[in-house]
């Protein structure tokens, strides 16, 4: 099993232990296909994704969807993460950075 695919398993299984249903998507825009369908509580949204990666999904999700971009959390491994430091600050959503606890994760 992929690292990703093993911490997505862990999330999923946090968040439903909570007692929140879970969906999940392999990429920005593959789930952007989900939002007109349904409403979330929280959006866990990886920073570098194939495809559509996080800032594309929000910049696609703020416009369309806006109370769906104030739920965005996103997550990333890359300790450096310059390319999207602009975006974060202009964005003030909130980062998990990889590996975190599923303590984090709750608090979220």
């Amino acid at each position: 099993m992929a690292a990703d695919s093993a911490l997505l398993e862990l999330i999923v299984d946090v968040v439903q232990r909570v007692g929140y249903i879970t969906d999940h998507a392999a990429n920005g825009l593959e789930a952007l296909r989900h939002l007109p369908t349904n409403s979330y509580d929280l959006i866990l949204c990886d920073l570098r994704m194939p495809i559509m990666d996080g800032s594309a999904f929000y910049r696609e999700v703020q416009p369309r969807f806006p109370d769906a971009a104030p739920r965005i959390v996103f997550m990333t491994a890359h300790q450096n993460i310059d390319e999207f430091v602009s975006f974060l600050r202009d964005v003030t959503a909130p980062v998990l950075q990889k590996p975190f606890s599923i303590e984090e994760l709750r608090s979220i």
